[in-house]
């Protein structure tokens, strides 16, 4: 393995750890919560709640149902619907495959 690739790897399983050691019970939060979050936690609170947003507005307009999802992803119908109501916090490797099978655009910059 060369070493930008070693760093890389590094750097999605640090991401993927945060993801799920900040939203144990899920990612959902109440307001008096989210005053209590860092700017890190605040800022991934935000990406899900846009995330979730977007996936079920995408599903509805494609005509998909949950389970569609689930075959295509091949991620568990009950996890999809979980990560749509906020009770799971996805993987980024879910969150890929979640946004390939939806047509969803991720734009880094």
């Amino acid at each position: 393995m060369r070493k930008s690739q070693f760093y890389e790897k590094n750097k999605r399983t640090k991401l993927n750890k945060d993801l799920s050691e900040n939203c144990v019970k899920g990612w959902l939060r109440s307001d008096d919560e989210l005053d209590d979050l860092t700017d890190s936690e605040l800022l991934l609170y935000r990406f899900l709640e846009l995330f979730t947003l977007r996936m079920k507005q995408k599903r509805e307009f494609l005509n998909y149902s949950k389970r569609d999802v689930a075959k295509i992803t091949k991620i568990d119908e009950g996890y999809i619907g979980k990560i749509e109501n906020g009770r799971a916090t996805p993987t980024m490797e879910t969150i890929f495959k979640i946004c390939n099978a939806l047509y969803i655009d991720i734009d880094v910059k």
